[in-house]
């Protein structure tokens, strides 16, 4: 059947696209390119090495994570003034990305937003596969079967869109700042347009499934045979993205932490020489601040500005400022720690409450 051996070249294709995917693209000299052959057995024993290889993969992610977690905070002196909770890969955003829907939200709820989502995206696609696999399992299937299955990739499918958008979105915003986490926002996003280009494989095989059973005819073997296959790289792809879910807030936390404590460890470049100086660089922070996050994004100039104009403030102030301002530093750190770890929605409000702590605003000499 030719439409049957066009289903097994698509479904190794895929299934190859899934290694890729979850083994992070790995590549370089010495390296031999295996050539496929049409064979189901290739496409399963593809997709069984995609797991390993992507749990390898994740578990480098984890220790890098978690080992700059423990640098990052290990060479802070200034993370206790934190409030608590830079070029990578760069990811497409789309034209216009709803950032309406998440402007009120911090970096990290939306992070584990998309937590939920990829793991939502595993458990619909994991239970796509294993409902496609039961079905095919006793070599027949039934139109109430083929009506399970179709209802469940189409579960699958809205889940992998919802984990694409929010990973897009997230990129739109953070995509700047962001190292590791772009690194891995880069492997998800690969492995779930595999893993929809494999749901779309089962479905095109159910429709011929499905139009084979509406004419009365007998389903081949060889048809089954396709969509238990392809039943099987799709549930590999799920297992992989589950482990790039788990590593995912991990990393995410890595990078604010780092991101963070690299802000706070700047030093000032200019000291006021008076009070009345170190009055003006507190109010210059503010207006740098609020204009900075006005369009609900930030970038990394825009960050180390915030923070060398921090900087300078704390130490005008801790030079000039006298007693009645000695509480206002340790206000611009948690400011400058919040910026940092994209708690953008709450330091409008600490803007304002710095603002009144400090002195009337004086006029520049």
């Amino acid at each position: 059947m030719q439409s049957s051996r066009y289903h097994r070249r698509t479904i190794l294709h895929l299934a190859l696209i899934i290694l890729i995917a979850a083994g992070g693209c790995t590549s370089g000299p010495g390296r031999a390119t295996p050539t496929p052959t049409p064979d189901l057995q290739a496409t399963v024993d593809a997709a069984i090495l995609a797991t390993a290889t992507a749990e390898a993969n994740e578990a480098a992610h984890v220790a890098t994570a978690v080992a700059a977690t423990q640098t990052a905070t290990a060479s802070s002196d200034a993370e206790a003034t934190a409030t608590p909770g830079a070029s990578g890969p760069v990811t497409p955003t789309p034209e216009e990305i709803p950032t309406e829907t998440y402007v009120t939200m911090t970096e990290e709820e939306l992070a584990a937003l998309i937590e939920d989502a990829v793991n939502e995206a595993f458990v619909a696609t994991e239970s796509a596969a294993t409902v496609t696999e039961t079905a095919t399992a006793d070599d027949t299937i039934t139109q109430e079967e083929i009506d399970s299955v179709e209802a469940v990739i189409a579960d699958a499918d809205e889940a992998i869109a919802l984990a694409e958008e929010l990973l897009l979105v997230y990129a739109g915003i953070y995509g700047e700042l962001a190292t590791e986490t772009l690194v891995l926002i880069d492997d998800m996003e690969a492995l779930l347009a595999a893993t929809t280009e494999m749901v779309i494989v089962m479905t095109d095989i159910l429709v011929e499934v499905d139009t084979a059973l509406e004419q009365g005819m007998e389903v081949s073997d060889e048809l089954l045979a396709d969509l238990e296959a392809a039943a099987i790289a799709t549930g590999t792809s799920a297992i992989s993205l589950q482990q790039q879910a788990a590593a995912w807030p991990t990393t995410v936390e890595a990078e604010l932490t780092q991101r963070a404590n690299a802000a706070l460890a700047i030093q000032a470049t200019q000291i006021a020489d008076s009070r009345l100086e170190a009055i003006i660089s507190a109010y210059d922070y503010i207006e740098i601040t609020r204009e900075a996050l006005s369009d609900g994004r930030l970038s990394q100039d825009e960050l180390n500005t915030i923070a060398q104009v921090g900087a300078n403030a704390i130490a005008g102030i801790q030079a000039k400022g006298g007693a009645q301002m000695q509480d206002i530093p340790d206000k611009l750190n948690a400011i400058t720690a919040g910026v940092a770890r994209g708690q953008i929605p709450q330091v409008s409000g600490q803007l304002q409450s710095l603002e009144g702590a400090l002195p009337s605003r004086p006029l520049r000499p």
